[in-house]
């Protein structure tokens, strides 16, 4: 079976791209307007771009051609702050997803607990056990959405899932969530270690 992408509607190649491109990660991201409003919404077009320096992308698709809160904000400030899902998360996290007039925050939908008092001059969700502080270094725009390089500036990591000997995340501290199609969510199966050649 063949699908020619130009004879599907949005809506069609929407549900097939999700459900064929996964499991996904999920970036929880933070900004704030220049009124100073908190946005927070998730998005699982979203991966590492290069590791160092380390640079993040967000895929966030318009609105009849507008941007969405997320977009105009890292637009107009330049900032943003990743937060990684987590299992204990998704709840909070799917409330994030409601669609609100800019003057209000989806903070107020949530049971989050934020440090206002953070370096970066942007709240972080204390919640999620790693954060990644970007700043907006390029964005490629689409008809239909943009998509935005952040360069990582700092990295915050909770203690607990930090694998201090190796250096790395402990992804079964971690229990981090990714997105699949429709209203499907996966958590960490069978993990597979495979030597590279």
């Amino acid at each position: 079976m063949r699908i020619d992408p130009n004879t599907q509607s949005s809506k069609a190649l929407y549900k097939l791209m999700t459900s064929a491109v996964l499991p996904r990660p999920i970036a929880l991201v933070l900004t704030r307007s220049q009124a100073h409003v908190v946005n927070v919404a998730p998005f699982s077009y979203f991966n590492v771009v290069t590791s160092a320096p380390p640079r993040l992308s967000i895929s966030i698709s318009k609105l009849k051609g507008a941007r969405k809160d997320t977009a105009r904000n890292i637009v107009e400030t330049g900032r943003f702050v990743v937060h990684v899902v987590t299992h204990d998360m998704l709840e909070d996290v799917n409330k994030t997803s409601a669609t609100l007039p800019p003057h209000e925050s989806e903070l107020t939908l949530t049971q989050f607990s934020v440090d206002t008092s953070t370096e970066d001059d942007l709240p972080h969700i204390v919640d999620s056990p790693v954060r990644f502080v970007c700043k907006l270094e390029q964005t490629i725009d689409f008809p239909e959405a943009e998509l935005f390089i952040g360069r990582v500036e700092a990295i915050d990591i909770a203690p607990h899932v930090f694998d201090a000997t190796r250096g790395v995340i402990d992804h079964k501290a971690l229990e981090p969530v990714a997105r699949l199609g429709g209203p499907y969510y996966a958590r960490l199966g069978e993990i597979i270690a495979l030597k590279r050649p």
